[in-house]
């Protein structure tokens, strides 16, 4: 099964996105992204996105940001 996981249209502000971890919690894959940034920004826009190959999963799936501060 493929996950993907895109933040939208963004600024300057955010670089790239990373998903570092899928678990099973609660019969839910939840699946956790992180906004990364470069110091100073990047120039111009972008539209981050990241996809994962996952095992299948018969169940609802929840995307949350990770609770790690993002770098």
């Amino acid at each position: 099964m493929v996950v993907c996981v895109s933040a939208g249209l963004r600024g300057g502000e955010v670089d790239r996105l990373s998903i570092p971890k899928v678990a099973v919690r609660d019969k839910q894959l939840v699946v956790c992204y992180r906004l990364l940034s470069r110091p100073g920004g990047t120039p111009g826009f972008g539209y981050p996105a990241e996809a994962v190959l996952v095992k299948r999963f018969d169940g609802a799936v929840r995307v949350v940001a990770d609770s790690a501060r993002a770098r």
